[in-house]
């Protein structure tokens, strides 16, 4: 009876190993898909950044600040420019009223006093 009680935790053991078995494959085909969404998530963000990259070049590299102007070499063109945007920031401050605008005083007549 002594043999018998020992071998009732040993069956119970034994019949656990197959539930383990499987559970530790099922575990593996979860791991092994959960890489596969990173790879792809990865590659995906890899791709997002490159085109960033790229966007940012065009619209902040020095190719952006060339003009057709620029390029032709018109001096007068680009002094043209430079002046027409001092006088529209100009404009903008006397209208927003951030730049107050003083009046003149009108002279006094020196021959009364």
């Amino acid at each position: 009876m002594a043999s018998s009680a020992k071998d009732i935790p040993l069956r119970e053991l034994k019949d656990t190993i197959p539930q383990l078995k499987t559970m530790v494959s099922e575990q593996t085909g979860l791991i092994k898909s959960l890489r596969l969404m990173i790879d792809q998530k990865s590659s995906h963000e890899k791709a997002l950044q490159e085109q960033v990259d790229y966007l940012t070049k065009k619209l902040f590299g020095t190719s952006s600040e060339r003009r057709a102007d620029d390029i032709r070499g018109s001096r007068i063109s680009s002094m043209k420019r430079k002046w027409d945007r001092i006088r529209l920031c100009f404009k903008k401050r006397l209208c927003s009223g951030n730049m107050p605008v003083k009046r003149r005083q009108p002279m006094r007549n020196s021959s009364k006093v």
